[in-house]
């Protein structure tokens, strides 16, 4: 649990500083880029990752069984993994309904409200991101593992 606090405050110190960076480039690419089409985005990587989770299981399962090893704590990893994607476009849909909304007119509230909105945004899409990144790394670890030693 530890870890994932620690990877969470990394990542949000990535988003900040991301967003800080647009702020001093007076850049609207990043959040137009991420209001426009992140819930797709998130959508076609969590399908990726459901792919490449169901071949990283098939090879965690032959490994298992010819090694005699137990995997199940990566199995319980590869569930956690999909239902904090989930969670992902369950939040961003949340942002993007907030930002949108006729009722809630952050233009006339304090305009730090916009700000961490978008910080989190970002914060989204780079959690994904890093989603997709330990998933290649661990594909690729099981595709060492279990290629035959010369």
């Amino acid at each position: 649990m530890k870890k994932l606090i620690v990877k969470a405050f990394k990542i949000l110190v990535g988003a900040i500083a991301a967003h800080a960076i647009c702020i001093w480039a007076d850049s609207k690419f990043l959040i137009e880029f991420l209001e426009g089409g992140i819930v797709g985005l998130l959508v076609t990587l969590i399908a990726i990752n459901t792919a490449t989770c169901c071949f990283t299981v098939g090879k965690l399962h032959d490994i298992s069984v010819n090694k005699k090893i137990d995997v199940t704590d990566i199995y319980i990893e590869i569930r956690r993994s999909i239902k904090y994607q989930i969670w992902l476009i369950v939040f961003a849909i949340v942002i993007l309904t907030i930002e949108s909304s006729t009722t809630i007119d952050l233009d006339s509230q304090d305009p730090n409200y916009k700000m961490v909105l978008d910080t989190l945004l970002i914060f989204v899409f780079i959690s994904a991101i890093e989603i997709l990144r330990d998933t290649g790394t661990a594909m690729f670890d099981i595709l060492i593992s279990s290629a035959p030693k010369p």
